[in-house]
């Protein structure tokens, strides 16, 4: 990194230009503060014109009062390249570039390297009306629902359950990657999630594992108390844990049955605890954490839940009427709690995978049968993190099919992950997974269990 002084466009006196090599600028004050970004332009990755806030000529500067501490908010102002004297606008929110997802990662560097506490601000969606040299001015508009911003994850600190494998253990992996120190949380780790957490012991970013049952409402109580006492605070929240309807809680293996470990008078179903139950038990202790903390969470200082549903939320199927239903509630739940990025700062999104190849699959015959795993295809638990880790960080993601726009991402976002492609669920008129073509979204051969299930249906099933 080369890090020269120069003279900032800018009449805000005592500060210097930093440049890094990753074609970002950051404007230093005297002490190293950072104080603003400046961003180049260029074209997005699929070609079409990159929309970044910062037009030639326009600087926007950030202001950090002497009192306040990294993570409170900063004020931004804004002057013209003719040095006109800065104006407050307006408080913004923590990371607002609507650049594209390649060019938005190497700001992420370029503060990263620069080794400040502090997000990027920036002036917002209305400095993209002003001409080069044009002056800003008070006639700033909200950053809309499809804009809102996320957080950046280097430094904070996430919880994820059911991390001792599959999707969780991969996403906890791309977290300590970027620098967020990660509690793995489940009832037992796989051999390569004990080597993960063993790799970070040394490291400034930390592993810690916390043994929980997730449908123990005390168990994860102790969870998020651990997390605190580890790392002073949780950011990031993933409540991942869950199966994906065994023998022994299956709709058609009813509870009091040789197959079924539900009991008949416990009242529950153990597989709607783990898929639906826990998750939102989760998401209320996070957010009651989130509004405890110091400074709490707010619109300038985020933090975010990431469901994992599936894209059995957007179908029905006689042969995992349980699961189906865990899914399409959670979805229904993530989609209820949208509104709380821009009351609260808070967002709740949820990733809908396909197939993905995970021991839950791969290591259960039964369910391999229903698959052509040649023609049918899988997602791989890495493709589904690194949504995961945009739903966090980014406010669109690129959809991966040529020509499409980028996805915005916002509180409430559902994205389903085929191979090949990402696309926003809808709430309203979805098409669902299979209109696209893309493989992992379906099954080949699920006339076998659906045989075996209707099977099961005669005089005397059920009965206890």
């Amino acid at each position: 990194m080369n890090v020269y002084k120069a003279q900032a466009k800018s009449s805000v006196p005592h500060l210097a230009f930093a440049k890094v090599s990753f074609g970002c600028g950051a404007v230093l004050g005297s002490s190293g503060t950072l104080v603003s970004i400046k961003l180049g332009r260029g074209p997005r990755s699929n070609g079409s014109p990159s929309r970044d806030v910062v037009k030639p000529g326009v600087d926007c500067i950030s202001f950090r009062p002497p009192t306040s501490t990294p993570d409170e908010l900063i004020r931004i102002y804004c002057n013209s390249s003719q040095g006109s004297s800065n104006s407050v606008l307006r408080d913004v929110l923590d990371y607002g570039i609507h650049s594209s997802v390649a060019h938005r990662r190497n700001v992420y560097q370029c503060i990263t390297l620069l080794s400040f506490g502090l997000q990027n601000r920036v002036c917002g969606d209305s400095v993209n009306t002003l001409p080069p040299g044009g002056s800003c001015n008070n006639n700033f508009v909200p950053f809309s629902e499809h804009e809102m911003p996320g957080q950046q994850v280097r430094n904070k600190t996430a919880i994820v359950t059911g991390s001792g494998s599959g999707i969780g253990l991969e996403f906890s992996r791309l977290l300590l990657q970027q620098g967020a120190n990660v509690v793995f949380v489940d009832i037992t780790l796989r051999p390569e999630a004990e080597r993960l957490i063993s790799e970070y012991q040394s490291l400034s970013t930390k592993a810690v594992f916390v043994k929980t049952d997730v449908t123990s409402w005390s168990d994860l109580d102790a969870m998020f108390d651990a997390a605190e006492q580890h790392f002073g605070s949780v950011d990031i929240v993933c409540p991942g844990a869950g199966i994906f309807e065994p023998h022994w809680s299956n709709f058609w293996h009813p509870p009091g049955s040789s197959e079924s470990k539900d009991d008949a008078l416990s009242g529950r179903y153990k597989i709607l605890d783990l898929n639906l139950t826990h998750p939102i038990r989760v998401t209320q202790m996070a957010i009651s954490r989130f509004l405890s903390a110091t400074p709490p969470v707010d619109p300038s200082n985020p933090k975010s839940i990431v469901h994992i549903a599936s894209v059995s939320a957007q179908i029905t199927t006689i042969m995992f009427p349980l699961y189906c239903v865990s899914k399409h509630g959670t979805q229904a739940f993530v989609r209820c709690l949208g509104d709380l990025e821009k009351t609260n700062g808070i967002r709740v999104t949820a990733v809908d995978p396909g197939i993905v190849k995970t021991p839950i699959w791969l290591e259960h015959p039964e369910k391999l049968q229903l698959l052509d795993q040649e023609n049918d295809g899988w997602v791989t638990p890495e493709d589904v993190a690194k949504v995961m880790l945009a739903c966090v960080e980014d406010s669109e993601i690129e959809s991966e099919v040529k020509g499409e726009e980028p996805i915005p991402i916002r509180g409430g976002s559902c994205l389903e992950i085929l191979a090949g492609g990402i696309r926003d669920v809808p709430l309203f008129n979805n098409p669902g997974p299979f209109a696209s073509g893309r493989k992992a979204g379906n099954v080949s051969h699920a006339e076998k269990l659906e045989d075996e299930v209707l099977q099961l249906l005669k005089l005397g099933w059920g009965v206890v």
